[in-house]
């Protein structure tokens, strides 16, 4: 496999930058993500692996698994894949240093500080744990710390992929090779068993064990006789190689480190517990882990050469294949990963006129940093410039014995081997100028790249992982790593209401120092809102956008409590939970569902009323008409028409008849005709008389229009009335003449004498009875 150059392009996406570290399986870069603008670290796997596809396809099961795991106290995987002959990760980069390179300058820790760098461990352990993942490799080299305090654990779920590469898939290949380091490998890994959270919880307290002492526990002639040890002896008490060391973290490293699987702490949040428990019982003060000063990373991104092998090349402490049963000094094949060298350990400072972790700082607050674990821990240990050639642990050989260190004895082995390498100081005046004016160039060297390094990196800070802090905790972080902050609320499809989702610029970011940094709180997902009675499309899509989602405009729908036009209803429906970026259909009001119009003709005003708002509508307005088929006061019917639809709940026209109908006056007498006439709206008027033998001359014989017929009262109103003029001849025999002439004219008749115009009538002609016009003569005799 070529290897990656300062520039080059990876997937077509990451631009590589310095190389960091080099170890046994693989080369971690800084490269920007050209898509996102963030630094990320990105992980080539060695060629070795890269071309087996057992261990692509177990790479990326495993990159996938341990990317879903979020948590602040884990190094965040961003993506994963394969790019020609490399097969790579792309995970969080972390600006500050690894813990191997914190011990190397610092040395052992006291208590405090050691649990302060297991609790964020512990807590990454029982985050995975929780989802049945196993790191398989807890170690120094893969806890990272930032320079915000952070402790990350990284690399979960590699050493299984790469097991898949060397082994086939078992934890143990076929040959008798252990993937893992040789110094925190647990019983069961050397044993080739099947492995279980407990396995993780072991080299978690080895790892409690060098923080305590600063070596780890087994030394050998070779890494098969350092890996054995473990099946048949337990791992000594810190208290053992340093004196002052607790009780209780005696108890957590013994418990943590059993050779049986069944009497370890369970799993990571097991083991956190007991760590919680130890510092209350204690009472030790809180601590705030160090980044190391000089580290891989910082050196990688100051664009200073990579001269010096770093800690993750030191291949005792890189992750590779153990030749178990075999001869360990014998040199790699091709094809197979090299055999583990003895893990190193890390230098500790003599207890005569040096540093104990226990004794304190005079002079220095027993609770701050420098107090607790102070930069000059030891003599030369980890000190820039303090390394030898050929001892990339930077301590002298002779300090370091094979075996464990106790705290008196070696002391004085130690400060014996530190006095012989003193140079012989200097002793005349030149000499001392020369120093002077050394001092005073470095000085302003000193101030010029300070300057520099203000005006390019040095006032940039790393944006801090808030992720999973409650809110007052996430502000507060933000604000020690050196920024303003603010809480900012956003919609999340993954994240709880009210929990912190991040930050803006999000965490790994570099950003001037005293600028915003935005905490954002997660709304959870988005509901659809309610359209409001004034909402109008453009003003509700507001609303829908405001909450991440998207407007589509959808087919209008009845509604009888939206006016037409109007908001009616949404899809999903308002109140409903969505994800963000989700689509919601707005469909507009039609008004109320359309209404068959019933039939009212020939109705009462009031039954028609009635009648439609059965109907489920309402009389609008009531109007009159003429209708030569309906009778005045009734209903021609409506508009609009019967049968014909009309909204729910809407107004319709009534028409009401204004015929006027034509009263029955025949029979009548001729002024009682003309007063009923007159009282429907009609005029009377006289037209000619007829002759009606069973009328009754001076009553109504015949009218026009008749009886019973509609007018219009817009038109003609006139009603002609025709008199009958028959009379009915009375008998007027035996009356006087006088007196029959009398009665005869009140009829309208005349008379006519035969004879003599007095005395009796004795004859008449017509005769009792009969039927004569008004003004026919009727003839009588007289005696």
């Amino acid at each position: 496999m070529s290897q990656l150059y300062s520039g080059d392009l990876l997937d077509n996406r990451y631009r590589i930058g310095a190389q960091i570290a080099r170890g046994g399986m693989s080369t971690v870069y800084s490269a920007v993500d050209t898509r996102l603008d963030r630094e990320v670290a990105v992980k080539v796997m060695d060629p070795a692996l890269a071309d087996q596809r057992s261990f692509r396809a177990r790479f990326e099961r495993e990159a996938r698994a341990v990317a879903k795991l979020n948590h602040p106290a884990l190094v965040n995987v961003f993506d994963q894949g394969v790019d020609g002959e490399y097969v790579f990760l792309v995970m969080e980069l972390v600006v500050g240093g690894s813990l191997r390179e914190l011990l190397k300058e610092r040395g052992p820790m006291p208590p405090h500080a050691a649990l302060a760098v297991m609790e964020p461990v512990l807590t990454a352990l029982s985050v995975a744990h929780a989802t049945g993942m196993i790191h398989r490799d807890i170690k120094p080299d893969n806890v990272l710390i930032s320079d915000s305090h952070q402790v990350k654990l990284a690399d979960f779920g590699l050493v299984r992929a790469i097991a898949t590469g060397v082994n086939s898939g078992a934890h143990t290949a076929h040959d008798g090779k252990v993937i893992g380091t040789v110094g925190y490998l647990s019983p069961e890994q050397v044993e080739g068993k099947s492995l279980h959270q407990t396995s993780d919880v072991y080299s978690a307290g080895i790892l409690l064990y060098e923080l305590i002492t600063g070596t780890t526990p087994f030394k050998e002639d070779s890494p098969v006789g350092t890996a054995m040890a473990r099946l048949n002896r337990d791992v000594p008490a810190p208290s053992s190689v340093i004196s002052g060391v607790p009780e209780e973290i005696d108890q957590l490293v013994a418990r943590a480190t059993s050779r049986s699987s069944e009497t370890r702490f369970s799993d990571g949040t097991e083991f956190l517990n007991a760590v919680h428990s130890v510092t209350r019982d204690l009472n030790l003060p809180p601590f705030k882990v160090p980044s190391p000063a000089d580290s891989a990373v910082r050196r990688a991104l100051e664009g200073a050469d990579y001269g010096e092998r770093l800690s993750w090349d030191d291949e005792s402490m890189s992750t590779r294949a153990v030749a178990l049963g075999t001869d360990p000094r014998t040199s790699e094949q091709p094809g197979h990963a090299q055999p583990f060298s003895e893990t190193a350990h890390t230098q500790l400072q003599p207890a005569d006129g040096g540093y104990s972790p226990y004794s304190g700082t005079p002079g220095v607050d027993a609770h701050s940093p420098a107090a607790a674990y102070p930069a000059g821990a030891h003599a030369g240990a980890g000190q820039p410039g303090a390394a030898h050639a050929g001892n990339p642990q930077g301590y002298p050989p002779s300090a370091y014995p094979a075996g464990p260190l106790h705290h008196s004895g070696h002391a004085a082995e130690v400060a014996q081997s530190h006095e012989s390498n003193r140079k012989p100081a200097l002793s005349n005046r030149s000499s001392g100028r020369t120093v002077v004016w050394i001092l005073v160039i470095l000085a302003l060297v000193a101030a010029v790249a300070t300057g520099a390094w203000w005006l390019t990196s040095g006032r940039y800070g790393e944006v801090p992982n808030v992720v999973g802090m409650d809110q007052a905790s996430a502000q507060a972080t933000v604000e020690e790593a050196g920024f303003t902050s603010d809480l900012e609320e956003q919609y999340s499809n993954d994240t709880a209401r009210q929990a912190v989702m991040g930050t803006d610029p999000p965490f790994g970011e570099r950003a001037p120092r005293g600028s915003q940094v935005a905490v954002l709180v997660s709304l959870g997902k988005p509901t659809v809102p309610q359209p409001g009675s004034a909402d109008t499309v453009a003003t509700y899509t507001q609303k829908l956008e405001d909450r991440t989602l998207q407007a589509r405009l959808g087919s209008e729908v009845y509604s009888d409590d939206v006016p037409k036009g109007k908001i009616a209803s949404t899809k999903p429906a308002s109140g409903a939970e969505v994800n963000t970026g989700s689509t919601v259909e707005v469909q507009l009001s039609k008004g109320p569902r359309p209404v068959r119009v019933p039939g009212v003709k020939g109705q009462s005003e009031q039954r028609a009323t009635e009648t439609i708002e059965a109907a489920g509508l309402e009389v609008g307005d009531v109007v009159q008409e003429f209708s030569e088929q309906v009778e005045a006061g009734d209903a021609i019917g409506t508009r609009p028409g019967s049968g014909e639809e009309a909204p729910g709940g809407s107004e319709i026209t009534l028409v009401i008849s204004n015929a006027i109908k034509v009263p029955n006056i025949t029979g009548l007498s001729a002024d009682k005709a003309k007063e009923k006439l007159r009282e429907a709206g009609l005029n009377p008027v006289h037209g000619d008389p007829i002759t009606d033998e069973d009328v009754e001359a001076g009553h109504v014989a015949s009218q026009s229009p008749a009886a019973d017929q509609l007018i219009n009262p817009e038109e003609d109103t006139n009603v002609t009335i025709h008199e009958s003029d028959s009379v009915r001849v009375p008998f007027v025999i035996g009356s006087t003449a006088a007196s029959a002439k009398q009665k005869l004219e009140a009829l309208g008749l005349k008379v006519k004498f035969s004879s003599d115009s007095s005395g009796l009538v004795i004859t008449q002609s017509p005769g009792l009875g009969s039927r004569v016009r008004v003004g026919d003569t009727i003839t009588l005799g007289t005696l």
